[in-house]
Order: structure tokens, then C-alpha cells, then sequence
């Protein structure tokens, strides 16, 4: 048998054995640390690259690093074109979005799997606001002259408006990313719940398929947005069924299921056998061009093709930053960017932890916010990993950023030279690239059965946000998703939860446990040991007395007048049945106490006291020791009657009790 023994302690004897440690300001190392060293040291912690390229172990694997590049590049290149589309832009500004951002993350970024560029959540959510934009711009123009939307010097203009949002969205979500890691707040992504995360990514999975609908019939929808822009979309959709080009569709159906064929059947099957899998993406791109430009598709059969992609690199520009263009995005950037940082970082930690890696969280939103801002200023959308991309990277084991110079130089001689042969790629074959990557974000409604047993209030979050993102819009989702995951945790933190019980002893063991659940123990003679499972305010503070009186006994006074005295006497009632001389209160969950609080513990130590019971408290939280400290409670109440944990608490009592020899 094990047997343990240590002393008995009070608060008050735990602090003089074990003295809290207070170091003294030392002025002279904060003065030697602000030397031009220690500046030039602190301020290159902002650009990694520099110490990362020094490291012993770059020469060993930056030949695997940069293959690994070339491997994820060939999926970099079909989904910039495809989510350059699904943003409401051009497949170009998808190649600028994958160029820049490369670039960028290799300098500023500290986790060697993430994948930076086009993404489909949030090219979606970019569209969003770059549609809404462009219905306003479009209302402006129709007001002051009768025009036609179809009118190509008309679609250029709107065009070359879209890019101009996206690119302030893009700089605002930059600013607001690299304030977050200069400031140090790289915390409130934990503000973001897991169901309210998955509720929202499945209702931008449903608007991004539904989004490449059109484009895989070849049918002109025209400008949807706001509030219930899903519904409103799939009615213009059906009524111009007839308007649809089967030879758009056939290729989009044939397109998706060669995809998922090699997907599922090679790629997937195979995975443990394979280095790299099969970049039947780029392949299918390839393929489809070519087949387009020898058939002449466009011409024969009236298939939507890409058209011309702009070769070169864009001269820098400046966003525009007037106060009108930022009032109207500047809400939307804040969604955006806590999408992006949600996003990457947790899958720079999920990775970290997979290679042993660390990771630096606001680093990493500074890496993200810099890396949009460069990016805003060549034609480019918000950038973000994507799934994908950084899940090859893991499983390719790279150890450095080096590997995003491959993929970046892939993608430049891509838009120096070879976009235009681009040009005859349908835009069906995008539309359903995109549509298929959506199959795992569909599966995310599988988590819905789990949810529902382990979490009533998960489940309702991941439901309502979805069914809002869908009915309404994915802004208007978000607002309601992080709203009503607030008020789950205000629902269970309700003071009407807070409930008060007492603990008894184990028998042979000084453990104590709940006495109303449980078999198997034992109330210690004469004393009550009661806990409250809640901090200690306003709000439950009767609850908290309530519930000890309930739990133990109410101490009553019965005031009476002496006639010939004329003063009063409180005249106190037996208690019935077991002699009550102490109660041990555990304040393990009183984290937080305030004036009411205070004021109601006061007056139970007093009361009771007037009926032959002593209070004790124990496993008392540092904030409450100080709060009851500066309020003078220990002045009703003695710091010895502050015990470090129950069973002091219990074993002081007893031995209190207990006669004393009769002195000689």
C-alpha cells in the first residue's frame, strides 16, 4: 500500500515555504537591450528567411524542397486560373494572386507547409463583395445613360472596377492581418468555434458549385447579390435552361469525372505507394486546350472559352483608398482576414505538430497581412493556403520555405510567355475543376450525427449557420454564426446553472467527492464541506447562500427585548440533530469574486459564527485571496482559516474539536 504524507498547510503557511519570487525592474539589461544589436536582432525575427537560409540542415534538403515546389506547382496553376474565375475576375489575376503571394511568404513566413495563393473560400467570399460592388457600380452607370451590360467596352469597364475592389479588399485585409501579429494578437482566432467554422465552410461550398453552375451550361445569369442571392440565383438559372450549350455541358460532366476518377481511383487508392500524386488537374488543363484549339470549340460548337491571358507581370499600383472604396469594404476585410488566419494557422500548427516543427502565431499574421499587401498592389485578391497544396508539402517533407521559388518560377513562365496558349482552355473545364474540388468540403455534413451526441449546442451552431449562410448571405451568416455562438457560451454560463452541493469523504482515502452521485462515502463528523461550481458575483450570489443554507443549515436569529434592560438579545435555536461546529468551503471555481460576493461571504462567516460554526475556506484562487485582502474580509475572517486544500481544511477541524488535556 502507498502511503503519502506531507505537512498541513494554511494559504498563509504555503506562501512563507514557498515565497513568490518578485524580480525587480533591472534597468540596466533593458537599456543594454536596446542596443543597435539587439534592435537589428529583433527586427530581423520580422523576416525569417535570412536566419533560415543560414541553418545547417538548407544544404541538405534544399534540392528535395525545391522538387517538392515544382510538384505543388502544377497544382498551383489549374487553381489560379479556376479561382481567378470564381472570384468574379479573370484567370489571370489568379496566376498574379499565386506569383506574388509565393514570393512573399518565402520572405516573411516560418512554416515550411504552407502553400500561399488562390483559395476557394476565399476567392468566394472575394466575389462576394466584388459582385455586390460591381451591381452598385453597374446602377451608377445604367442611371446616367441606357446601356447594355452585355457591351463589351461596357464588361471591360466593370472589369477593371472588380480588380480595383479586390485589390483595396486585399490591401485592408493585409493592413489588418500584419496589425494583428505586430500587436500580438494572434489569439483571437480561439474566439472562432470549431462548428461555427465547418457550418460556414460547407455554405461556401454550396454557393461555390453553385457559382460554376452557369459557367458549366454556358448560361448568362447576370449580376445576383444580397440577401437570399442563392434562391434568386437558381430561379434566373432554371428560367434560362433553354439558353444552356450542350456541348458546355458535356464537357464540364466528362471533365469531373475523369477527375474524380483518378482522384478516387489512383490518387487515393494508391496514396501510400505514390511520392507524388498524379496531377490530373494540369493534365486535364492540357489535354482540354489543346482538344478546344484543334476542334476549334469555340467556333463549332459555342463552347466559353478563356480567351486572352495577359502575358507580362503588372506594373505596381496603389489600391484604391478613398474613403468611399474603404467604408464599403472595410467590414467584409475584417471577415476575410479572420477567415485567412483561422484557416492558415491552424493548418501551420496541424502540421507543426505532424514534423515536430514550432510555429509563431503572430509571425504568421504578419507573414499573411505583408504578403497581402505586396500582393494588393499587383492586381491580386486576398491570398490564403489551401488544403491541398500544403497537405502535398507535408507529405513530401519539406523542411524550409525554399520551396515556394520553384512553384513562383513555374508560375512566372507561365504569365511571361505561355498564358496565351491558355487561351482556348474552356471555361467549363474550370467551372468543373472547381466543383469537384468542393467533394470534401461537402463531406463535412457527415460531422452533424457526431455532433448531435457529444454537443446539442455545436450541432445547433454548425446547423443555423449553414442554413443562414444559404438563405440569406455568407456576410449575413457570418454575423449570425459568431453571434450565436456567443450566446451559447452566455447560455451556458448563465448564473441560474450555478449550483452549490456538498462533498464527502471517501472511506479509508482522503478524497472527496460529490455526496449527492456517488456510493461509497462518508460525512465527517461535524463538519460540512460545500462546494459551488461558479465564479462568485451578483448574478449568483444568492444562488451561492441559498444553496448553503439548503446544503446545511440556515442560521436563524430570533431578536428579543429585555423589558428592564431595554436592550435586545439574540436568543439562537438548538440545531436539530448533528452539531454542525465547521463548514469547509471549497473555492476551487471561485475564480472571480465581486463586492456582492464579498459582502455575502462576510456575512455568512458572521452568522454563522453566532450559531457556534466556524467557516473555512480552501483551494481559494490567487484573484480571490486578493480581492478578499483589499476588502478586509480577513478581517472578519483570519488568514489561518485559509487552507491550501480540502483535507488541511478537514484534518484542522477535527483536531480543533478535539478536548484538551486539563492543565496541572
Amino acid at each position: 500500500m502507498l502511503r503519502l504524507t506531507r505537512k498541513l498547510y494554511t494559504h498563509e503557511s504555503v506562501e512563507a515555504a514557498y515565497k513568490r519570487e518578485d524580480k525587480p525592474v533591472n534597468w540596466k539589461e533593458i537599456l543594454k537591450g536596446c542596443s543597435c544589436s539587439k534592435i537589428c536582432s529583433f527586427l530581423l525575427k520580422f523576416v525569417p528567411i535570412i536566419t533560415e537560409v543560414q541553418k545547417p540542415y538548407i544544404k541538405d534538403c534544399v534540392v528535395n524542397d525545391l522538387i517538392a515546389g515544382l510538384s505543388v506547382a502544377f497544382m498551383h496553376l489549374p487553381q489560379a486560373l479556376g479561382f481567378g474565375v470564381l472570384a468574379s475576375l479573370q484567370p489571370v489575376n489568379g496566376l498574379y494572386t499565386t506569383f506574388f503571394p509565393l514570393i512573399c511568404y518565402i520572405i516573411f513566413g516560418t512554416s515550411p507547409h504552407i502553400s500561399f495563393g488562390t483559395t476557394a473560400i476565399v476567392s468566394m467570399m472575394t466575389s462576394s463583395v466584388v459582385e455586390r460592388e460591381e451591381a452598385v457600380y453597374w446602377n451608377t452607370l445604367n442611371i446616367s445613360s441606357n446601356m447594355s451590360i452585355n457591351d463589351p467596352a461596357i464588361q471591360d469597364q466593370l472589369m477593371a472596377y472588380k480588380v480595383q475592389v479586390s485589390m483595396t479588399l486585399c490591401f485592408v485585409v493585409g493592413v489588418i492581418l500584419t496589425v494583428v501579429g505586430i500587436l500580438r494578437l494572434g489569439f483571437v482566432s480561439t474566439y472562432l468555434s470549431e462548428s461555427f467554422i465547418g457550418g460556414f465552410t460547407f455554405a461556401c461550398a454550396i454557393y461555390i458549385a453553385t457559382s460554376q453552375l452557369s459557367k458549366a451550361l454556358n448560361i448568362s445569369v447576370g449580376i445576383v447579390s444580397g440577401p437570399g442571392r442563392l434562391l434568386r440565383y437558381y430561379i434566373i438559372l432554371f428560367s434560362k435552361i433553354h439558353e444552356g450549350n450542350w456541348a458546355d455541358f458535356l464537357i464540364a460532366v466528362f471533365t469531373g469525372f475523369i477527375i474524380l476518377a483518378v482522384n478516387i481511383g489512383v490518387n487515393q487508392r494508391f496514396r501510400d505507394r505514390m511520392k507524388i500524386p498524379v496531377p490530373i488537374d494540369l493534365i486535364v488543363v492540357v489535354l482540354a486546350t489543346l482538344i478546344s484549339k484543334l476542334g476549334s470549340f469555340e467556333y463549332n460548337l459555342g463552347v466559353d472559352i478563356v480567351g486572352d491571358v495577359k502575358s507580362g507581370v503588372p506594373a505596381p499600383q496603389l489600391p484604391d483608398l478613398s474613403g468611399y472604396m474603404f467604408t464599403r469594404v472595410v467590414a467584409d476585410s475584417f471577415l476575410i482576414a479572420v477567415v485567412i488566419f483561422t484557416a492558415t494557422i491552424s493548418m501551420a500548427k496541424l502540421c507543426a505538430q505532424i514534423h515536430g516543427n514550432t510555429i509563431d502565431d503572430n509571425q504568421e499574421a504578419f507573414a499573411y497581412g505583408v504578403t497581402n499587401i505586396v500582393a494588393s498592389l499587383f492586381m491580386c485578391f486576398p491570398a490564403s493556403q489551401a488544403h491541398p497544396r500544403t497537405m502535398m508539402l507535408s507529405t513530401l517533407k519539406v523542411k524550409s520555405t525554399l520551396s515556394g521559388v520553384s512553384s513562383a518560377l513555374l508560375v512566372l513562365i507561365l504569365l511571361l510567355g505561355a498564358g496565351p496558349l491558355f487561351a482556348h482552355l474552356p471555361i467549363a473545364v474550370l467551372a468543373a475543376m472547381i466543383i469537384v474540388a468542393m467533394k470534401d468540403l461537402f463531406a463535412l455534413i457527415r460531422v452533424l450525427p457526431y455532433y448531435w451526441r457529444v454537443s446539442k449546442s455545436d450541432f445547433l451552431i454548425w446547423v443555423l449557420t449553414a442554413c443562414v449562410s444559404l438563405a440569406t448571405d455568407l456576410e449575413i451568416g457570418i454575423y449570425f454564426g459568431v453571434s450565436f455562438s456567443i450566446l451559447t457560451v452566455m447560455f451556458h454560463s448563465c448564473p441560474q446553472w450555478a449550483k452549490g452541493y456538498l462533498l464527502a469523504r471517501a472511506k479509508d482515502e482522503d478524497l472527496y467527492l460529490d455526496k449527492s452521485s456517488r456510493v461509497g462515502l462518508e460525512d465527517v463528523h461535524g463538519v460540512k464541506i460545500f462546494t459551488f461550481d461558479s465564479k462568485l458575483y451578483f448574478a449568483t450570489a444568492e444562488i451561492f447562500r441559498k444553496d448553503l443554507y439548503e446544503q446545511v443549515y440556515t442560521p436563524v436569529k430570533l431578536e428579543i427585548v429585555e423589558p428592564e434592560k431595554g436592550q435586545e438579545l439574540a436568543i439562537l435555536p438548538p440545531i436539530q440533530g448533528e452539531t454542525i461546529h465547521h463548514i469547509i468551503i471549497d473555492c476551487s471555481h471561485i475564480t472571480y469574486i465581486d463586492i456582492t460576493g464579498i459582502n455575502i461571504l462576510r456575512q455568512l462567516v458572521v452568522d454563522y459564527r453566532h450559531m457556534g460554526t466556524e467557516i473555512f475556506l480552501t483551494k481559494v484562487p490567487p484573484f480571490t485571496v486578493t480581492a478578499l485582502a483589499n476588502s478586509n474580509f480577513f478581517d472578519v475572517l483570519p488568514m489561518d482559516s485559509i487552507f491550501f486544500d480540502v483535507n488541511d481544511a478537514v484534518q484542522h477541524a477535527r483536531v480543533y474539536t478535539q478536548p484538551q488535556p486539563a492543565t496541572p
